[in-house]
Formats: C-alpha cells, sequence, structure tokens
C-alpha cells in the first residue's frame, strides 16, 4: 500500500456535518468520502459531476414568459388537431428561416 499524505482545506461547519451524516449513512467517514471523491476525479480525468448554473432563463424567455402572464400573443386552439396543425407550421416556418440564415452565411 502507498504511503499517505495529509490534505487540509476548510469548509463551513454546517456542510462539514451535513456531508458526514450523508457519508456516515452509506458506511464511510469524511476521510474515506473525500479519498472516493478524489479517486473519481482521476478515474474520471475532471470532476466526477456536472457543474452548471441554475435553470435560470435568459432574457428572451423571460420577456416571453411576462408577456404570457399578461395574456400577449397568446393564441387558443380548439382541438388537439388544430394545435398539432399550428405546431407543424411553425416549425416548417423555422426550418425555412435556418435554410435562409444558412444560404446566407455561405
Amino acid at each position: 500500500m502507498e504511503k499517505t499524505v495529509s490534505i487540509n482545506t476548510r469548509v463551513d461547519e454546517p456542510t462539514k456535518s451535513a456531508a458526514r451524516h450523508v457519508l456516515e449513512d452509506l458506511g464511510m467517514n469524511l476521510s474515506q468520502g473525500i479519498v472516493l471523491f478524489l479517486r473519481q476525479v482521476v478515474f474520471k480525468g475532471g470532476i466526477p459531476f456536472d457543474i452548471k448554473l441554475p435553470n435560470v432563463p435568459n432574457k428572451e424567455t423571460e420577456r416571453a414568459l411576462e408577456e404570457a402572464e399578461r395574456g400577449e400573443g397568446l393564441r387558443s386552439v380548439s382541438s388537439v388537431d388544430e394545435l398539432f396543425k399550428e405546431l407543424n407550421a411553425c416549425e416548417d416556418n423555422l426550418d425555412t428561416e435556418v435554410q435562409e440564415r444558412l444560404r446566407a452565411n455561405t
């Protein structure tokens, strides 16, 4: 077995305590959990889980949501068939717009 070394790190008490409880429930202590994390970093070649920002809507989506809440730009349909017909028409329009943009960029 290889010689082990110590790592010192600082973390707030609530995080340490919560992590310790979770790891104990999994049958390990804090040190074993940290070693497991470090081994996974090596095994995966990076952080072993996704790190991303919370799912926050961008400005365009925020604007669309606000308009919908005010009832602006909403349309009604009388049936599911009518809904799909409109959705397919929107998709066709988007395909045409994308094709035109591609042609303009070449």
